[in-house]
């Protein structure tokens, strides 16, 4: 099956090396999802170093526990 290019992840091995370095940071999977998520088209898309930065804050305010009341709910809906 082939994807548009829009929906192929085309990071490269250091793209995807750093990405998985954020997602070990982050307490739950549906954030670590986005976190690829948001990568994978980003990285696509979009200029790497603002993409970088909003990665960056979500996994900062997973550590922060500013995404508590998030994952409460997602375990909720379980």
């Amino acid at each position: 099956m082939s994807y548009p290019y829009h929906l192929t992840n085309t990071m490269d091995d250091s793209q995807q090396e750093d990405t998985n370095a954020l997602k070990a940071r982050v307490s739950h999977p549906v954030i670590a999802d986005f976190i690829q998520s948001m990568a994978e088209w980003g990285f696509n898309n979009q200029e790497h170093t603002l993409l970088w930065d909003a990665m960056c804050l979500v996994v900062e305010a997973d550590e922060k526990g500013d995404l508590n009341d998030a994952k409460a709910m997602w375990e909720a809906s379980e």
